[in-house]
């Protein structure tokens, strides 16, 4: 995560992949917005010191979702002794979530009841948020030696309720003590599988299987016993599909499903050895197994393993190899080039650079059912001006790829009154037979809105160019059949691309199939046909305790509403409509 923050301007992030090359990224700072509001207890008394960590949504990339790492003073508050709070650093466009705690209250993520994705409960520039913290539950309970009956020290217990999201936000784990002794406190009530959890690195000396244990607002459960033991040994040995030899450069996840719940009670990863070989310590059961490999592909176990108490438990498994294309990177001349960046296309974007012979190799980390019909190398050489695309054939055989002279295309960016707008977003992107693809980096308008993309091969038919544009408080959109053809001598000149301002709000309200309302149900708003490109920003919002909703920063035109993704309760409401409409109705299932 990149994450950058001025005092007076908002907090603003992006997500990173590993590896990546991050001098291309630009972090926009903006006029901050605030978010407040007071903690109250059931009696409607403020609650002050409660402590608030906020875990905001739509950053400068537009993820969602971000429990952003340290420092705590960006992201945490404590509440007055009016129990009031405020963040003031919000981006205009954020929304967020809030954890909430306080001594004898129960731990409170402000999304828990929805269990939904995070990050969409309220809008910046919400001033009058109302947190109310229920009496904490409590469990009391002694993890046990299965077999003598003693305490056991030092196993970390889970409380999982039975949620989707919001059970992979949860806090509420406790360490057992001399005596095996552990309390889990800050429980808000629910059905919850306790779990004993593995540790992150090293092995695990205990394992067990998770109990069910239910409690109600306030109230404290004692005597629960969680029983474990030293487990079964499970042996995991991985080898190469083609040549039968160990696999050394892989990891080996091992997993047991909860007995309560839809979510695992056991996991445990391990890289294996020299002999491709890992053991693990595990409880009697059914085990599904995965392995994942540089070089090789995914390989999740179709057929599970039954560990039994005192067998030999062993489990191999054949992974195969990933495709790989490699070759030689020459000029106009024949000569061998270095330093040329070659990326595979369409879907792993795996990235090298050719060595002083102008060698390279790229692999495909993709599942073979997967696979695009059509695979292709994009070979750009920038110092030079130079760039190729080659198809790969079935087989992917050494290639020799020649550079020839790279086109350039030139534009602008503005809004409908022709100013050009600064710092807005141009991404390059190609169409390929099923696929979509980035072509290099974003790059980024100038003070006039204009912008430059440079080292571009020459348009084919299996990839055709597109631009996909955005700008902070403006709608994104895309421009197809980008020509990139002709003399690559002359700069191709596209035409102004205009972006429409997000000034436009929509308000309403969604009801069930018996138009009662629907509380606390997530909406998406997307363009016409729900195109995350077509005019319209992606926006998410919540319904109050009326079903109501008001979604902001929308542009004018057409979009879609959808109330709800599915499930196994209820279907998904839509509504195609415009902004700046008013007392929508959403109704659920149509």
């Amino acid at each position: 995560m990149l994450i950058a923050y001025k005092s007076g301007l908002s907090l603003t992030w992006q997500r990173v992949r590993r590896r990546e090359n991050i001098s291309h990224r630009i972090l926009r700072l903006s006029q901050p917005a605030e978010l407040a509001g007071i903690v109250v207890d059931t009696e409607d008394e403020p609650l002050p010191l409660a402590k608030i960590r906020l875990c905001p949504a739509h950053g400068d990339d537009g993820s969602w979702g971000n429990l952003l790492p340290e420092p705590r003073d960006w992201l945490r508050a404590t509440t007055q002794k009016d129990g009031r709070f405020s963040f003031g650093h919000l981006p205009q466009d954020a929304t967020a979530d809030l954890w909430v705690e306080a001594p004898g209250k129960a731990g409170y993520w402000t999304f828990w009841q929805r269990d939904s994705s995070v990050g969409s409960q309220f809008r910046a520039n919400a001033r009058d948020i109302r947190i109310v913290l229920q009496e904490e539950a409590r469990i009391h309970g002694r993890v046990t030696d299965e077999a003598s009956g003693q305490g056991v020290a030092g196993v970390t217990i889970l409380a999982r309720a039975d949620r989707g999201v919001a059970n992979y936000y949860t806090r509420y784990r406790a360490v057992s003590g001399d005596d095996g002794s552990f309390v889990l406190r800050g429980l808000p009530a629910d059905d919850y599988s306790l779990q004993v959890v593995a540790p992150y690195e090293g092995e695990s000396d205990w394992v067990g299987r998770d109990l069910k244990v239910s409690v109600a607002p306030g109230q404290i459960r004692s005597g629960v016993n969680i029983p474990v033991s030293h487990g079964e040994v499970l042996e995991v040995t991985v080898t190469d599909a083609s040549s039968g030899s160990p696999v050394t450069n892989a990891s080996v996840t091992v997993q047991q499903k909860a007995n309560f719940g839809r979510h695992i009670c056991f996991y445990k990863s391990k890289d294996i050895n020299e002999q491709g070989k890992a053991l693990f310590r595990v409880p009697a059961g059914t085990c599904e197994v995965s392995v994942w490999g540089i070089d090789y592909a995914y390989y999740p176990d179709e057929s599970p393993v039954v560990v039994s108490a005192g067998a030999n438990n062993k489990k191999t498994i054949e992974i195969e190899s990933n495709p790989s294309a490699q070759g030689r990177i020459i000029d106009e001349q024949g000569n061998p080039v270095r330093n040329v960046v070659v990326v595979s296309k369409p879907i792993c974007n795996q990235m090298a650079r050719s060595d002083p012979q102008g060698l390279f190799k790229v692999r495909w980390y993709d599942p073979p059912q997967s696979r695009p019909r059509t695979m292709c190398l994009l070979v750009q050489d920038p110092s030079h001006h130079r760039a190729a695309l080659a198809q790969i054939d079935d087989g992917l055989l050494s290639l020799q790829v020649q550079l020839s002279p790279a086109y350039t295309i030139r534009g602008q960016v503005s809004d409908p009154q022709g100013r050009g707008i600064p710092t807005a977003s141009v991404r390059l992107r190609a169409s390929m037979p099923g696929w979509s693809t980035d072509v290099g980096f974003a790059v980024t308008t100038d003070q006039q809105g204009d912008y430059e993309i440079r080292t571009l091969p020459k348009q084919v038919d299996y990839f055709k160019y597109r631009l996909a544009v955005s700008a902070k408080g403006y709608g994104p959109t895309e421009v197809k059949d980008v020509p990139v053809e002709g003399n690559p001598d002359d700069p191709i000149s596209i035409p102004t691309v205009v972006l429409h301002p997000t000034d436009q709000s929509i308000t309403g309200m969604v009801v069930d199939a018996n138009d009662q309302p629907v509380p606390g149900v997530e909406l998406f708003v997307r363009g016409p046909r729900g195109s995350r490109r077509a005019g319209q920003p992606s926006r998410k919002g919540v319904t109050d305790a009326q079903g109501r909703f008001v979604i902001e920063g929308l542009c004018a035109g057409p979009l879609r509403i959808q109330a709800g993704t599915g499930g196994r309760e209820r279907k998904p409401g839509m509504l195609d409509a415009q902004g700046g409409d008013r007392d929508l109705k959403v109704v659920m299932g149509q």
